[in-house]
């Protein structure tokens, strides 16, 4: 495990947690995250200002989903893909971000069968986002 991976993986832990308990990510953790991966970007990594846009690409498509759903996908989520993809770029942030909509209907299909949802039914998407993370990490051992 690398530096950006501990660093995303702490991220995306403590907005999965609030979205789990509150239903809402923290706008301070974005600000700071976000921040701190351009700051990273540009002096560890050596990225151009050009690859940090390209990976916004993957949160903007969230936020744009959200704005056609009615927020069915929360803001909160795509502000978070968004920051996602200034750590790992615009191929890894859609691993992560396709890993998470696979998980979170894997999910969803649980919650049907058990009967413990409906088609209706929302939860928190940021933990799925994690568990897409450490899926991309396994995946690329």
């Amino acid at each position: 495990m690398n530096m950006t991976d501990g660093i995303v993986l702490s991220f995306l832990a403590c907005n999965g947690v609030l979205d789990l308990w509150k239903r809402k990510v923290s706008y301070v953790l974005l600000l700071v995250y976000g921040a701190g991966a351009v700051i990273y970007g540009i002096w560890e990594q050596d990225t151009s200002l050009w690859q940090a846009a390209i990976g916004l690409l993957p949160g903007l498509l969230m936020l744009l989903l959200g704005r056609a759903s009615r927020e069915a996908v929360g803001y909160g989520d795509g502000l978070v893909v968004l920051v996602l993809g200034l750590y790992t770029g615009i191929w890894a942030g859609m691993e992560v971000l396709f890993l998470s909509f696979f998980f979170s209907a894997l999910w969803a299909i649980a919650l049907l069968i058990f009967r413990k949802g409906r088609r209706d039914t929302t939860f928190p998407f940021v933990p799925f986002l994690l568990l897409g993370y450490i899926g991309r990490m396994v995946l690329h051992l």
